[in-house]
């Protein structure tokens, strides 16, 4: 490391040393600007950002070419959340208490002194949202929020064990809207509403939960899933007949009724 910095600072001496200590601290002073949600004067382009007609709503807008989160009245803003931010807390498995919660009772009188407490700390912490999972009553202390949906494990996934859902099923739109008309239009004219997560850390190929592919998984499913029809039909599609795809794929097959789940190959 003194090889390094004598690398750097011996032949031009203290000025260069200074230079690097200005620019340091031009750095964190910048990075602290953009934490607190400050409009960036170092991102932005020269030319000033054109006027927003407030919309009343959260939305997502490029200005000056940079893709921004426009608040209601029609600034641009950052969104600095946290997931889970909940009275209760977490429970221990397969147990009853929550070591929060307990806690937390013997700190304040009521649950609404926690709620007030709660964004208090967040907001002097610099965040400015509340993520997924977070109890719903704090929606409603005019704070910028956001809500889950989960489309997919209502519809039978299981993001742990890497289980997907059978999107091609009829079934799946027809929980995806249901999901949809309980939990999100209560709220579709509420100001504070950043948006929505559809599914949280679904499976989409091999990881830690399992290793198989999405494709090999839906041919996995019975002949008559609507799954494993779609995923025929797209191999139809990409190799037209029984032995393109058996030469592509470095495996017999026989015709699309008989597809492997898994090739010899990454085509």
């Amino acid at each position: 490391m003194g090889g390094v910095r004598r690398t750097l600072f011996s032949r031009s001496g203290p000025r260069s040393l200074a230079r690097f200590r200005a620019a340091l601290t031009f750095a964190v002073l910048a990075c602290v600007a953009l934490m607190m949600g400050a409009p960036s004067v170092l991102l932005d382009r020269p030319s000033p950002l054109p006027a927003a007609i407030p919309s009343g709503y959260y939305r997502v807008e490029n200005r000056g070419g940079l893709w921004w989160f426009i608040d209601p009245l029609g600034a641009p803003t950052l969104s600095l959340g946290v997931d889970n931010v909940v009275y209760e807390g977490d429970r221990i498995r397969g147990t009853g208490p929550s070591p929060y919660l307990q806690a937390v009772e013997q700190l304040y009188p009521d649950r609404s002194a926690w709620d007030r407490r709660a964004l208090e700390r967040l907001g002097a912490w610099g965040f400015n949202t509340l993520g997924a999972w977070s109890d719903p009553q704090l929606s409603d202390q005019h704070v910028p929020y956001t809500i889950m949906l989960d489309f997919a494990a209502a519809a039978g996934a299981d993001w742990l064990r890497g289980k997907p859902v059978d999107v091609y099923d009829p079934r799946f739109e027809d929980t995806a809207r249901e999901t949809a008309r309980r939990v999100a239009t209560p709220r579709e004219l509420d100001p504070m509403l950043i948006g929505y997560f559809s599914d949280n850390e679904l499976w989409w190929g091999p990881d830690w939960r399992r290793w198989s592919s999405m494709l090999g998984t839906y041919l996995s499913l019975p002949a008559d899933a609507p799954g494993r029809k779609g995923a025929v039909e797209f191999l139809r599609s990409r190799y037209g007949s029984a032995q393109r795809l058996s030469q592509a794929w470095r495996v017999p097959v026989r015709d699309f009724a008989h597809i492997p789940p898994r090739a010899a190959t990454h085509a």
